[in-house]
């Protein structure tokens, strides 16, 4: 008996299972769903076998992973984030064995600074695996749903408090003078909940877009896991999005809504706070402001998306006027075309890049040296790191503007 927890004078509101349940949107609302739907369509299809997309792609999960983080309150640095990047592309997997390295590139930072870049390089973790998956295939399953929360706190600080709700949310409770308390599901029936949401998440019974957005306002309902609940609703948006052939090809920065103006993304998951009180006459009102949400937000990123491909088209134009004549599928073109999305290398990973071999690419790397657009970062002959100075500047200035303000977490606006 719920009423247990909040006394027999209050009514509880527990989430429903919803695998069988039918939304209807205002016409407000499905009309921002289908402006967002058409926008991530034509974005996507325009990037299909588009020369820039793997620098373009690179730069949007690295978005994503930064905006997802600050939303609980915490500062990733990009510098931080692309020298994790760097440190598991040059074969470094251990998370402490990659935390040493950027320590030792970054010397003077806090650990707590190193630590939230940690967490967001996580994320482009379970974005990069998002993006290995089969397209369009069409099936998603609770494994496929866990994998993702396990990648995107693995090896950070919340992966000790990390995993199922294990405890009732008897000690959070309190009265309302709604008379109506929300109360999320007991810890013993998190299993049978989560099968549910992860077949509403799988069914044909709405669009793909509508469903994406429905499941993280349900996933706030249940509150399955203990830490990173808003993170992982949003991967598994962006894992529907890829499974139900919304994006083939490219997946724009959802989470810069709610990492740039997380007051006004925490509001509307307000009513789904343990014990405060809670209309039930109005759960399908909430709703609906919900998914326009995500709808307009979804419209923000692919406007991003265009503007980070105008900005690497544009710094494409200025390297290879420099470079002069440059043959497609050399080891110069694919080097030129990598550096944007990734601006610095190691000869060695660079091979990895553009899958050329190593004489080919230490020839281009000299020769973009020589044409001062790679610069040497230190003096060592062996495992050399260089730098694309006019990319990592670029995308310094755009992630600065960007996140401009301090982040604040989503508990700040709980107060």
């Amino acid at each position: 008996d719920e009423s247990a927890f909040v006394g027999a004078e209050s009514e509880v509101y527990v989430p429903h299972p919803i695998a069988c349940r039918r939304f209807d949107f205002s016409d407000r609302t499905t009309a921002a769903e289908e402006r967002a739907e058409i926008a991530l369509v034509r974005f996507d299809e325009s990037m299909r076998g588009h020369p820039f997309l793997s620098p373009v792609k690179r730069i949007l999960m690295r978005t994503e992973s930064l905006a997802t983080v600050r939303s609980d309150g915490v500062e990733p640095s990009f510098e931080h984030h692309l020298f994790f990047e760097y440190a598991s592309d040059a074969g470094r997997i251990e998370p402490d064995d990659q935390k040493s390295y950027v320590h030792s590139k970054f010397p003077y930072d806090s650990s707590e600074s190193i630590e939230a870049s940690y967490e967001a390089y996580r994320c482009m973790v379970a974005l990069q695996w998002i993006d290995s998956v089969s397209d369009a295939d069409g099936s998603l399953d609770e494994d496929d749903v866990w994998r993702l929360y396990k990648l995107a706190v693995q090896g950070t600080s919340l992966e000790a408090a990390a995993g199922r709700r294990a405890v009732d949310f008897e000690g959070q409770l309190r009265s309302s003078s709604s008379g109506v308390i929300y109360v999320p599901p007991r810890a013993d029936a998190i299993d049978v909940l989560m099968d549910d949401f992860t077949r509403f998440c799988a069914s044909g019974s709405a669009a793909v877009f509508t469903r994406s957005a429905v499941e993280h306002f349900q996933l706030e309902a249940l509150k399955p896991v203990n830490v990173g609940l808003d993170r992982w609703g949003r991967l598994i948006a962006l894992l529907m999005w890829r499974k139900f052939g919304l994006c083939d090809v490219i997946m724009p920065p959802f989470s810069l809504t709610p990492g740039l103006r997380t007051g006004v993304h925490t509001e509307l998951l307000m009513p789904y706070q343990a014990g405060r009180g809670f209309s039930k006459g109005t759960a399908m009102e909430l709703l609906d402001r919900w998914v326009e949400h995500c709808a307009h937000a979804t419209e923000r990123s692919v406007k991003f998306g265009e503007t980070v491909l105008d900005g690497v088209i544009d710094l494409q134009r200025f390297w290879r006027r420099k470079v002069g004549v440059c043959g497609k599928g050399t080891a110069l073109d694919g080097l030129l075309t990598e550096l944007a999305g990734m601006p610095i290398v190691s000869i060695s990973q660079a091979c990895a890049l553009v899958g050329k071999k190593y004489q080919a690419v230490s020839d281009a790397v000299a020769f973009l040296v020589e044409k001062e657009i790679l610069h040497p970062v230190d003096g060592r002959k062996r495992n050399r790191i260089f730098v694309a100075s006019e990319a990592y500047d670029w995308l310094d200035e755009l992630y600065g503007a960007l996140f401009s303000e301090s982040p604040v977490s989503r508990e700040f606006f709980f107060l």
